[in-house]
């Protein structure tokens, strides 16, 4: 090669492997290889082969001859080529059009093979980026009849572009599906009914559940200062941070983590679960740092639902149903019976039942049972 031509190489690596990290750079990037290898226009597509529906397709000049190919025949050609390439050992070999049985004269316009002829006239040049059970990605790239027909020395340069392109697209393709696993861990945990924060060894808040992010932004329990995980009163921050600082991973059988209480007398009562993480099993990235899983249980919650739903577990009656409700809502039992327009006696009577068939003996008791056995999503 040339020393233009090395120098024009070097600077277009770089720039495929920057497509990596940021694929809304493809375009301009297929521009770039485009005008490297002298093409009209390109396309880069990763697709399910058992559905041929694209996860990722980006062209430079849509709707180009090579996109029109591409959402034609041109798949099923490549997913041959792949196969082909991948028995032979030679995973960079390009796939041109000129080449293929029934398509010599391709800048006329004509052929009869597996690859639908380009509108006009022209050549076609194909490469396979991406080849597992689950995803197949190729290049396609386009030349008008009026540059002709591909010729060794571009194969030999695509050769050359290959390895860095499969590369790109590879790391691409495993961090898009790393996004998308962790944004569907996100919506779970956004369901939850309890606030939820990972945090590293300092306090750092790496993620908050929504449950966490509207006590936070309602003034709960908990709240972000200086982007580290704090309680709304001084000592029950300095109590939480060093739970969190102090938390090592557990045994399998002793996993409960450390408890801290938050908020005072007069305050809506809330407790933060402190549980340690083990970093062993995580790969490198920002939630390598986690060190600890915060859960902030906030004021009992009487929701009708999953109330309901325990009423029918210990198959409460609906007297006692309505009863329970109150008392997990936090009343006390005389203004229980007033709200309900029952007599203490009869609210007592209840209550002895109650304890009966859910095995409990103390108040405190029932309400904990109850609130270990309710729903955890939350209630919108």
């Amino acid at each position: 090669m040339s020393e233009d031509t090395d120098s024009t190489m070097s600077t277009l690596i770089g720039a495929i492997y920057d497509c990596a990290l940021a694929p809304d750079h493809w375009p301009e990037t297929m521009r770039r290889i485009c005008a490297f290898l002298d093409c009209g226009g390109g396309e880069l597509w990763i697709a399910d082969p058992a559905t041929r529906r694209p996860r990722f397709a980006c062209s430079w000049r849509q709707p180009g001859p090579a996109t029109r190919m591409s959402l034609g025949t041109f798949p099923y050609a490549m997913e041959a080529h792949a196969r082909r390439i991948a028995a032979a050992g030679d995973p960079d070999a390009p796939l041109v059009l000129h080449r293929m049985r029934g398509h010599a004269n391709v800048l006329a316009g004509e052929g009869h093979g597996t690859v639908a002829p380009l509108p006009g006239g022209g050549d076609a040049l194909g490469l396979v980026v991406l080849d597992r059970d689950d995803s197949l990605g190729w290049l396609g790239l386009a030349r008008h009849r009026s540059a002709g027909l591909f010729t060794g020395r571009e194969e030999r340069l695509a050769r050359l572009l290959a390895p860095h392109i499969r590369r790109a697209v590879a790391i691409g393709d495993v961090l898009e599906l790393r996004t998308q696993e962790r944004d569907a861990l996100a919506d779970a945990l956004d369901g939850a009914a309890v606030g939820i924060g990972i945090v590293d060894r300092d306090g750092t808040l790496l993620h908050a559940n929504l449950t966490a992010r509207r006590m936070m932004q309602q003034d709960g329990p908990i709240r972000c200062v200086n982007g580290r995980l704090s309680a709304q009163k001084h000592p029950d921050t300095a109590a939480l941070q060093d739970a969190i600082a102090t938390s090592r991973p557990m045994a399998w059988h002793d996993r409960r983590g450390i408890a801290v209480s938050l908020g005072g007398p007069a305050d809506p009562p809330a407790l933060a679960q402190v549980l340690p993480l083990d970093a062993g099993s995580r790969s490198p990235g920002i939630l390598s740092r986690a060190a600890a899983v915060v859960f902030v249980t906030p004021a009992p919650r009487n929701e009708a639902a999953g109330l309901a739903a325990v009423a029918r577990c210990f198959r409460l009656t609906q007297a006692e149903a309505a009863l329970l409700g109150r008392l997990v809502a936090g009343t006390a039992l005389p203004q229980a019976a007033r709200d309900l327009g029952i007599a203490a006696t009869t609210a007592r009577t209840h209550l002895a039942r109650i304890f009966s068939k859910t095995a409990t003996s103390r108040q405190a008791e029932l309400v904990g049972r109850v609130h270990r056995m309710m729903p955890p999503v939350r209630a919108e």
